[in-house]
């Protein structure tokens, strides 16, 4: 089996147009207890992301982190393309984009009301950044290859 790995040399930052959504991992987790209704779990779609090669995790504006009811976890900061962000932390937002999923902390954003896509998520879920084409590829999954790393 091939290991195929995202490439992000000669990346950089770019605005992705693909459908996202997010959801909160501990309303899913408490539906799955019977602790929940289904139809109260706190979730949203968006249309857009910013994608940056150099940012590590995942970055949601504040009025995201909000609406989703995201568990505080302390601060942190992470390095951008355009320096370093420093900000309040967050944990268990569920990333679903395509048949891809992950759970991530991230770093809430005060200044931009876009969903600022890392390295760490991509690779996870295996997205090879091609921004020059505004896009995302999910790399293969198949008996031949995998983006997946077994340790």
């Amino acid at each position: 089996m091939t290991l195929v790995i995202p490439n992000f040399r000669g990346q950089a930052t770019g605005s992705v147009a693909i459908p996202v959504t997010l959801t909160n991992y501990f309303d899913q987790a408490m539906v799955e207890r019977n602790r929940l209704a289904a139809t109260e779990i706190r979730s949203c779609t968006v249309d857009r992301l910013w994608v940056d090669t150099k940012f590590l995790t995942l970055g949601l504006p504040a009025a995201i982190i909000e609406r989703l009811g995201l568990v505080y976890e302390g601060t942190s900061s992470g390095r951008t393309s355009e320096g370093i962000l420093r900000g309040r932390l967050f944990g268990g937002v569920e990333f679903r984009l395509a048949d891809r999923q992950g759970t991530f902390d991230c770093l809430e954003l005060t200044a931009q009301d876009t969903v600022l896509l890392g390295r760490v998520p991509m690779e996870v879920l295996g997205l090879q950044p091609e921004l020059d084409q505004g896009k995302l590829r999910l790399l293969p999954m198949n008996a031949k290859q995998t983006y997946l790393s077994l340790l």
